[in-house]
């Protein structure tokens, strides 16, 4: 068995997140719109292309084309009943306001409630990594709805993203760029390969996503409440703190599978088999861990820990690994050690660390969860690894 602990962390330090974000704030006033129009050019004439957002990278087409949002399904894989969120350029409730009068969202099918619920999201997460599901607008191809009658509209907060979208001039669909249900990419390059390279497809850089999860999706009821559909990096208290509602799903409520995109039981999987375990690997191995290392006998596992494993933690690890005869168990962690901010560190790094491992070979993955404390980010990293370890 190997002994070094390998702390994979391929994307932004939660105190780098800061410092990237400006340079990359700078970046867009650098931007030559000369570089962008050719792109912009590309989906108002029906092209796919791949372009980044704060989140994860997108595959994006004229959300106005149903023959451009049926390449989408095509490449991907992804069946054509799982919606599409659309994006849009600007900022705050001007933002909002735009993508209404551009026919994205049918305001004439909202409620007072829903609007100002809305507008109030945008004014605080437009751009940003919050997706707000309403009524599809006739602006845009049913297509993008998945045959729900509604539509997610996001506005990306990523400079290049925002540089794209106003040069577009009209709302483009881009769910994330990889094959359907496999790891999402926060690289161009991940994107490329888990697409196969198209060669039809353009392709933008604007370097590694510094968030590294999907947004989260909001439906909002008749009253103005928030409903979470798919958790990200914005939680109920985020929500809640701008003064709207924000209850946990009531029995009875909309299927979320029928409006949010991501909600398929396998979903951001690596092609490798992957076990979840609870977090607390580094204070008791415990029998948890024994019982899914007992399943892999005479196989080459790769651990996973949140935080590196040490001293007393790492050896019993190893030791349970030899009693349940794996053929080598490598160990894994998404961060060096537990601190301030440690758990967003954990969601920049969660999809680039679980793409390398997969590409090393193992017969198996085992992934320690988030902490369960009820954070946004724990949230969200729990709902990816539930979905990740679901069969095919």
């Amino acid at each position: 068995m190997r002994r070094p602990s390998k702390t994979l962390q391929t994307a932004a330090t939660a105190d780098e997140a800061g410092s990237i974000g400006s340079e990359l704030a700078v970046e867009q006033e650098a931007l030559d719109i000369r570089e962008i129009l050719p792109f912009a050019e590309a989906i108002r004439s029906g092209k796919l292309v791949i372009f980044p957002t704060e989140t994860v990278y997108g595959l994006g087409a004229d959300a106005r084309s149903s023959q451009a949002v049926e390449g989408i399904f095509a490449l991907k894989g992804r069946p054509k009943s799982d919606p599409l969120i659309v994006h849009w350029h600007g900022s705050g409730t001007a933002a909002f306001d735009a993508a209404v009068r551009a026919g994205i969202v049918e305001e004439n099918r909202c409620t007072k409630g829903q609007l100002n619920a809305a507008r109030r999201l945008a004014e605080k997460y437009f751009p940003g990594p919050v997706s707000i599901v309403l009524p599809l607008g006739l602006g845009v191809t049913p297509e993008v709805s998945g045959g729900t009658g509604y539509v997610a509209l996001r506005v990306p907060a990523h400079p290049v993203a925002q540089a794209l979208l106003t040069a577009c001039e009209v709302p483009v669909a881009a769910p994330s760029a990889n094959r359907f249900t496999e790891l999402s990419p926060t690289t161009l390059h991940d994107a490329q390969a888990s697409l196969g390279y198209p060669a039809d497809v353009r392709c933008l850089d604007g370097g590694p996503c510094t968030l590294g999860l999907e947004s989260t999706v909001v439906r909002l009821t008749a009253e103005g409440n928030v409903c979470i559909l798919r958790p990200g990096t914005v939680g109920r208290e985020d929500i809640e703190a701008l003064g709207l509602p924000c209850p946990a799903a009531a029995p009875g409520a909309l299927n979320p599978t029928a409006l949010s995109p991501g909600q398929t039981p396998r979903h951001y999987a690596p092609r490798t088999p992957l076990l979840k375990v609870p977090f607390g690997i580094n204070d008791n191995a415990g029998d948890t861990l024994a019982m899914a290392l007992a399943q892999l006998a005479e196989r080459r596992v790769a651990l996973i820990s949140v935080f590196e494993l040490q001293g007393s933690a790492a050896v019993a690890t190893r030791e349970a690994g030899k009693r349940a005869a794996v053929a080598s168990l490598d160990l894994f962690s998404f961060a060096a050690e537990p601190r301030p901010g440690a758990l967003s560190l954990v969601g920049t790094s969660f999809y680039a660390c679980l793409r390398r491992i997969d590409a090393l070979g193992y017969d198996a993955i085992i992934v320690e969860e988030a902490p369960p404390d009820g954070s946004a980010w724990s949230l969200a990293l729990l709902d990816r690894l539930q979905r990740a370890s679901t069969p095919a």
